[in-house]
């Protein structure tokens, strides 16, 4: 028996389109360089922001910190330790011709101030270290300095001081001053002897500024007293890191005494000018250092500083652009204030 023989015909099927056409992949990568830039950008604007903040606390942090520092000289500015209006006796050979120990001018001055054009006496202007930065105000202060050490015995013969505790630590060649109700000496230290220190000897020395002219320095009685004595001074000088007449080139100096000498040392960095003002007695606004005529009658003294970020280019992108602030502070005369 014959079977019939079926013949299928097959037709190919149809498929859907699989993957992307150009366009779309195009479209994609389109969609995400958007993103990416997005995130570049936040990404950048907040790095500017963080430099920002960053270089502001630093600002911050400097003014607060010269403030301070220069606060506390100029509070005790022609402090003696026993009160005013005393008679003074220099016995060092530069009593009058080193400024760094005449008391700034007399024991009824106690601070001094040098205008733009006026040349401080320990560092000229210049563009090297430590040189004063053009167009800047110093200021010097002089004062007795720490605690302070009760005098038990004074053997004026044999040129020693004797106390009960040598309390703020005065060695050979240090710069003292002792003190009664009538006087004040200033002397340099030539022996530390005795237990604890307690001897202090005022012998003439040699012929330099720092050394004594005679040991004449009066005779104490017990009760008087000895302090170190501080003659300091404070400017705007160039840091040789970057050239002193662009920002970041300048930074606030100290000048104080080491060893009888005057040395001068970098406190805080980012300073870019000091400008300074006087309240004398009698007046009733601050004036210039030009227009003091009697440092004597200076009660307080307004600072100004203009003090740059570390950082450059933190906001326009820009080498010479750093963050710049100007901050102002009054500081009152401690022993000049009733």
């Amino acid at each position: 028996m014959n079977m019939p023989i079926s013949v299928s015909s097959s037709r190919p099927q149809a498929t859907g389109q699989r993957g992307l056409t150009l366009v779309e992949l195009m479209i994609a990568m389109l969609l995400g360089l958007i993103i990416l830039g997005a995130v570049v950008s936040v990404f950048l604007a907040n790095r500017v922001s963080y430099n920002a903040g960053e270089n502001l606390g630093r600002v911050q942090e400097n003014a607060r910190l010269a403030f301070d520092l220069m606060a506390r000289d100029i509070r005790e500015a022609g402090g003696s330790g026993c009160g005013e209006n005393l008679t003074e006796v220099n016995v060092l050979n530069g009593a009058n011709a080193a400024w760094w120990m005449t008391y700034a001018g007399g024991s009824a001055y106690g601070v001094v101030a040098f205008d733009n054009a006026v040349a401080y006496p320990f560092r000229g202007f210049g563009v090297g270290e430590r040189d004063r930065a053009a167009g800047t105000h110093a200021i010097h202060m002089s004062y007795a300095a720490g605690q302070g050490s009760v005098v038990t015995a004074h053997d004026f013969a044999g040129t020693t001081l004797t106390l009960d505790a040598n309390v703020d630590g005065i060695g050979t060649a240090d710069i003292a001053a002792v003190c009664d109700f009538a006087r004040y000496s200033i002397f340099r230290v030539t022996s530390v002897g005795g237990a604890g220190n307690t001897d202090i000897g005022h012998a003439s020395g040699g012929g330099d500024d720092e050394e004594n002219g005679t040991s004449d320095i009066g005779t104490y009685a017990i009760n008087a007293a000895l302090y170190r004595y501080n003659s300091v001074g404070w400017y705007v000088g160039c840091n040789n890191r970057v050239p002193c007449d662009q920002q970041g080139g300048r930074s606030l100096y100290r000048v104080a005494l080491v060893n009888a000498l005057p040395a001068a040392d970098e406190l805080i960095e980012g300073v870019d000018d000091m400008q300074l003002e006087f309240m004398v007695q009698g007046a009733n606004q601050y004036v210039a250092p030009a227009a003091v005529v009697n440092w004597a009658t200076v009660t307080a003294v307004r600072i100004t500083l203009d003090l740059v970020g570390p950082d450059a280019g933190v906001t326009t992108g820009a080498a010479a652009d750093r963050l710049t602030r100007r901050v102002t502070q009054t500081v009152a005369i401690r022993n000049r204030v009733s």
